[in-house]
């Protein structure tokens, strides 16, 4: 059963709010199950350390392959997903790094051209 879970879990996390759709109902089982103190834990899991991971560690990994800063990147996936959806994840860090890099180049132009 944890395989299967496990299994589910991965494929679910390739669209946004997937792995909830895992755990959620294991939880609502073990409740009807009455394993209580387990359904609490499961729970607590799933929320801080299964969602918590998917949403922090996709991030980070976008991050490593350029040079933004991690919180630019956060914004642009949490703010793609809000926006477009799926399709989100991958505009969302997309614009914010060219809206980084075109800054940045402006910032930087600025201070070159003499006064």
């Amino acid at each position: 059963v944890a395989l299967v879970l496990g299994i589910l879990t991965f494929l679910f996390s390739l669209i946004p709010m997937g792995p909830p759709l895992v755990w959620l109902p294991a939880t609502a089982w073990l409740v009807w199950q009455g394993e209580y103190g387990m359904a609490i834990f499961l729970g607590i899991w799933g929320m801080f350390i299964i969602s918590g991971v998917d949403n922090v560690l996709k991030p980070y990994l976008i991050s490593r392959g350029g040079n933004l800063p991690l919180v630019i990147v956060l914004l642009g996936v949490f703010g793609g997903l809000l926006a477009f959806g799926f399709i989100g994840l991958f505009i969302g860090p997309t614009l914010l790094a060219v809206a980084y890099s075109l800054l940045t180049d402006w910032v930087g132009s600025e201070r070159a051209r003499p006064r």
